[in-house]
């Protein structure tokens, strides 16, 4: 959001304290003015909000906006690997994951976006189906959000951006390295050690200490190296041996040497610094939510914007009377309103006579257009004819090439194909069993993959995905599925 005469900020929230950063659009980026802190314990969202707005008054902006990453106060990010769909299709299936991964959050607000949607260079691919998508996810519990744009708004503040901190380590990686090689991005924030995990240059997995509600900080070495070596067992665990081959530092400052010759003698792999800028950590932290608003494909957890004329009304409660000047502008605009409204309905009135003119009936030439349609109908049927069965003969073999494709564990349970100028589109619907959850998703993508190795399908696209409980499935786990994909063949018409 532009605001007139506004000066910019980013921020980073969590527990243990606030970093606000002022920043000025430069060409290619972006310049760091000044950065201030308030590193204290920090125990409620309100609280935070309270904090966030002093800062920035104490900055002695008198408008301003404020991008937030946050941290802690009930908010959870997670990594999803899921077939390509719409996102009407993925948003239930991610809330699920949410609810799942953070019972705590009952009314999550969420936003999810692809976490190659940022890389320039496509990963090279085997030409088989369509590739998964890697989400990223941020979510906060229902309230927090507004709690902050509510309490910002009383000193003239916008909040225009909110996301999770963990998000942010993307567009960080992507805007200052963006290397393909295994890497761990490790930030020393206050409240405790953020860690990234990127494989071929996309965000696979975070790992961080539980961030302790009272603000407490929790930034030993020791801390460091064990959150870091669990972190790497995890992805070799998830990602078939996968291991960092360097680790890119954001430390306090003067810390970074003991760092990264700890790093060195406990897990032999270099370390490098990291966005050193920008600042401490907490600034690298909000920084990121500074790129992840100037730039494309950021994500936003504001799910509300006041309008103009709540931002009047403000300005009124804040001020005590609405300035002549404003006045003397609306009075102005509904006058132009009125005077384009009388115009538009003039100009509408003389289309509407063109077109009567223009429609009236020539006996000659419907004549003459009635004998041409005849004969251009006649031809159309010949060729549709031979058309539709060379369509038709292609569909037979087409279909005993979907029974090679199917997995034991998958049973279809509809088909429907509709021939069209492209060809044969084509739905299929049914299930994938399986003794556990895992086994059933892998039957359901060995079928997905062996689609387009035995047909030449284009467009496969996953429509629909659900579970059924284990009591309504024969074998433990029923995924229920509906696909989608196109059979190019001979034109309908």
């Amino acid at each position: 959001m532009a605001i007139l005469g506004a000066r910019h900020f980013g921020a980073f929230v969590e527990p243990a304290g606030i970093t606000l950063v002022e920043y000025q659009r430069a060409r290619g980026g972006v310049r760091v003015l000044r950065v201030l802190d308030a590193i204290r314990p920090l125990t409620s969202i309100q609280q935070a909000a309270a904090a966030l707005a002093s800062l920035v008054e104490q900055s002695g902006a008198k408008r301003a906006t404020v991008s937030v990453a946050l941290r802690g106060f009930g908010s959870a990010h997670l990594t999803l690997t899921l077939p390509p769909a719409s996102d009407d299709i993925l948003r239930p299936i991610v809330y699920r994951e949410v609810r799942r991964a953070s019972p705590d959050l009952e009314e999550p607000v969420f936003v999810f976006n692809n976490a190659g949607s940022l890389e320039r260079r496509a990963t090279p691919r085997a030409q088989v189906g369509a590739p998964p998508v890697h989400l990223l996810v941020s979510a906060v519990p229902s309230g927090v959000d507004a709690a902050l744009r509510d309490r910002l708004a009383e000193s003239g503040i916008t909040l225009n951006f909110l996301t999770v901190a963990s998000h942010l380590l993307q567009r960080l990686y992507h805007e200052l390295d963006g290397g393909r090689e295994t890497t761990a991005v490790l930030l020393c924030l206050p409240g405790g050690p953020l860690v990234g995990y990127f494989v071929n240059g996309q965000l696979r997995m975070t790992m961080e200490a539980p961030v302790d509600a009272a603000g407490s900080m929790v930034n030993d070495l020791e801390t460091v190296l064990e959150r870091v070596e669990r972190g790497s067992l995890y992805l070799r665990q998830q990602f078939r041996g996968a291991a960092p081959t360097r680790y890119l530092v954001s430390a306090p400052m003067g810390g970074f040497g003991e760092l990264s010759s700890a790093l060195r003698a406990r897990t032999g792999v270099p370390a490098l610094p990291f966005a050193g800028a920008f600042g401490s950590p907490s600034s690298v932290a909000a920084m990121g939510a500074v790129l992840d608003t100037i730039r494309p494909g950021g994500v936003n957890l504001v799910s509300y914007t006041p309008g103009l004329g709540e931002r009047l009304a403000g300005a009124i409660r804040r001020r005590g009377a609405l300035p002549t000047a404003v006045l003397a502008a609306g009075i102005l605009a509904v006058a132009w309103a009125g005077l384009e409204v009388a115009q538009t309905r003039s100009t509408r009135a003389a289309i509407e006579r063109a077109t009567q003119a223009l429609s009236r009936p020539d006996p000659m030439l419907a004549r003459i257009r009635s004998t041409a349609g005849d004969r251009k109908t006649a031809a159309q049927a010949v060729a549709s004819l031979a058309t539709a069965q060379k369509a038709h003969l292609s569909l037979q073999e087409q279909l005993v090439d979907v029974t090679r494709a199917l997995a034991p564990e998958v049973r279809l349970d509809s088909l429907s194909m509709s021939l069209r100028d492209d060809g044969w589109h084509a739905a299929l619907g049914g299930r994938s069993l399986g003794a556990t959850t895992a086994q059933a998703v892998r039957g359901l993508d060995s079928f997905y993959h062996g689609i387009p190795a035995q047909l030449d399908a284009k467009q496969l696209t996953l429509e629909s995905l659900d579970y059924v409980a284990d009591s309504t499935a024969r074998q433990g786990v029923s995924v229920i599925f509906r696909l989608a994909f196109l059979l190019p063949g001979a034109p309908a018409r």
